[in-house]
């Protein structure tokens, strides 16, 4: 019998060997993680079906449906494993948060939005109701779920507000006070008794303002703004510099301290890209805190307001009621393309999370740069101090420096209380297909640092291998 066994061994890891003759390694790999999910689905199954797991006390039902529906979702069955799962909640476990925050997980990566913040709710509730119920980590995931649901339906309103209520309940959680600090750092009273360091004195153009507009047709961004309006119009440079010079000069020894004091002097991104890219978010610097702030309410906001005057729901960018701006920060950061050091000369083509985003230039010791726009199929580059703004969902590349060293601040900006992407849903089908001229900014990818955090998030594995051990 020993002498049958080892030849069936032999066979099959014979038949095992013939099956990467001729695969790459990462194919070699592919076949060998649909191996072991396939592995794992059918000793889930087993394991399910002869209530095996009292074997081990350490092994419960949950777990082994956790292993489950992984495996499945490995080899590309996910509709199969929303049901078995949902099946499971429904039937045997309707409180359990681990399975509830496991099937909004499904659910969102197959689209389904609505039902999985419904589930991911039901967790926040739970941790609520009974701190003991839930496991934090697993309360915290659901919030920072919850909230990214509502940022794919652009309503950052309501994503910040769960992202804040999750960190108040959770102040452990790094990813929740991180988002939770953002929103106190750019709320419009926060830094109105902070004094502005000397030279950041703020007198650049405060309007009314001269602007040039720019037409992009057949993009879904026109539906954010009301068209008879907007005519069009969605990428906007100013004629007037909203900074001095001398202001941008301070902003840069500010950062440049900030590297060389807190950093040594070494720069990291806040972006996955195609390409090397360099810059730090503003809110990181408290010198700039103040400053920015100020810049906004007395300049980026009403140049905003002059630009987009009226939203597509028929509402303005200026609370009409206490006449203040409805704009707020999603994302502020200084940007450094440098051809000599570090070799970031660009950015891919890509769309903003925004309803609009400004790039005001920091500095002019460079050549090249601008933004190209794929609805424009040009260049938009602006002198120190000026700003070009457009509309967030444009798909526009940061185009390439031949020389010298770049320095710009984005914004990413939307509207409170203005949910545009069911606008942007029914938009005019995108029908350009232009692309970056050959040898300038490259197609590629730009992904940002909260992105990964929320793949991450999703790609939580389970307790158990495929073999059913810890």
């Amino acid at each position: 019998m020993a002498n049958v066994a080892t030849d069936t061994d032999e066979m099959l890891e014979a038949y095992e060997a013939r099956l990467y003759i001729g695969k790459s390694e990462d194919e070699i790999c592919a076949i060998k993680q649909r191996k072991k999910h396939s592995t794992t689905v059918a000793v889930c199954q087993a394991m399910l079906r002869e209530e095996t797991w009292h074997i081990d006390s350490n092994v419960t039902e949950q777990d082994i449906y956790l292993s489950y529906v992984t495996a499945l979702e490995g080899l590309h069955r996910r509709y199969e494993a929303i049901d078995i799962l949902s099946n499971a909640i429904d039937m045997y476990f309707p409180d359990d948060p681990m399975l509830l925050l496991a099937l909004a997980r499904l659910l969102f990566k197959a689209g389904n939005y609505d039902d999985a913040l419904e589930k991911c709710l039901d967790v926040c509730k739970i941790y609520k109701s009974d701190p003991n119920s839930c496991d934090i980590d697993t309360a915290a995931d659901a919030y920072h779920l919850a909230g990214w649901v509502k940022i794919h339906g652009d309503d950052h309103t309501e994503a910040y507000r769960i992202w804040s209520e999750g960190s108040q309940a959770i102040p452990s959680c790094k990813v929740l006070a991180r988002q939770h600090r953002k929103r106190l750092c750019w709320d419009i009273q926060s830094n109105e008794n902070t004094p502005l360091q000397e030279g950041l004195v703020g007198d650049g153009a405060l309007g009314p303002f001269e602007i040039e507009g720019f037409q992009a047709c057949d993009t879904p961004a026109q539906a954010i703004f009301e068209q008879s309006t907007q005519q069009n119009k969605l990428v906007f440079r100013s004629n007037a510099p909203l900074l001095s010079q001398a202001e941008c000069s301070r902003v840069l020894e500010i950062v440049d301290q900030f590297h060389q004091e807190k950093l040594g002097g070494v720069w990291g991104t806040v972006r996955h890209s195609s390409v090397k890219t360099t810059d730090v978010a503003v809110e990181d610097i408290p010198a700039l805190r103040p400053w920015l702030q100020k810049l906004l309410s007395t300049r980026v906001y009403p140049f905003l307001a002059t630009c987009f005057p009226v939203l597509a729901d028929q509402s303005t960018m200026i609370d009409p009621s206490t006449q203040l701006s409805r704009c707020r920060v999603h994302d502020a950061f200084i940007v450094r393309y440098d051809a000599e050091r570090d070799h970031s000369f660009s950015l891919p083509e890509h769309n903003d999370t925004s309803v609009t985003s400004c790039v005001i230039t920091l500095n002019d010791s460079f050549e090249g740069g601008g933004t190209w726009f794929e609805a424009l199929d040009r260049v938009i580059d602006a002198d120190i101090g000026h700003v070009v703004a457009f509309a967030g969902p444009l798909r526009h590349a940061g185009y390439p420096i031949t020389k010298g060293t770049r320095m710009i601040l984005v914004l990413f900006l939307y509207v409170h209380g203005f949910k545009y992407g069911k606008y942007l849903e029914n938009g005019i089908p995108t029908r350009i297909k232009s692309t970056v001229p050959s040898g300038d900014a490259p197609n590629g990818f730009v992904v940002y640092n909260q992105t990964v955090e929320l793949v991450n998030t999703l790609n939580q594995r389970p307790r158990l291998d495929f073999s059913g051990e810890f």
